[in-house]
């Protein structure tokens, strides 16, 4: 019982370390560092002067939990950025689709019926 728990902590002091080394954030995995982790005033170097509510607190570590949580915020906002061009261009087509004359044909013939193959 004691193994497992010192494995878990072990575990998610690892996970604090590879997300403070990704995030830039200095952690020397130091008790006087963990004790800074739960300081209702921010963290130093983080949001210094700032209050985090218990709610956001548990948002995050919800949010860690989730498939894309080891990859670094910028390579997200590349992705956010890749995913918004291809959706701009997908709807440029539809919308190129929908003025052409044989489309306008098309869509009048079928409007209320379901096709099938």
């Amino acid at each position: 019982m004691l193994d497992q728990q010192r494995a878990r902590l072990s575990a998610a002091l690892d996970q604090i370390n590879r997300i403070a080394h990704r995030r830039d954030v200095e952690f020397d995995a130091s008790p006087a560092a963990i004790d800074q982790l739960a300081r209702g005033d921010g963290i130093e170097g983080v949001l210094p002067n700032i209050t985090i509510e218990e709610a956001v607190i548990r948002e995050a570590q919800r949010a860690a939990e989730y498939l894309l949580a080891d990859i670094p915020i910028a390579e997200l906002v590349k992705l956010q950025h890749e995913l918004r061009k291809i959706h701009d261009r997908i709807r440029r087509a539809l919308m190129r689709w929908k003025t052409m004359p044989s489309t306008q044909n098309f869509l009048s013939i079928t409007r209320g019926r379901v096709l099938s193959n």
